[in-house]
């Protein structure tokens, strides 16, 4: 499809990444690995449509 592509691990290496992103013509992928524990705001639910994301206020609430 022609797009860039890279992966990171680090905040680091994202912040890099994204920086070469904006400079770059064409569209570019980048996969961002992180800790499958680590909290993600918004989040959809598995299996959820992105309509029904949630914030960390609604956590709390629950």
């Amino acid at each position: 499809m022609g797009a860039a592509g890279v992966r990171v691990t680090t905040k680091e290496e994202f912040r890099k990444a994204f920086e070469k992103a904006l400079q770059t013509a064409g569209p570019v992928v980048i996969d961002c690995q992180i800790d499958p524990d680590e909290k993600v705001w918004p989040m959809v639910a598995p299996g959820a449509a992105i309509s029904e994301v949630f914030s960390e206020e609604d956590m709390k609430q629950e």
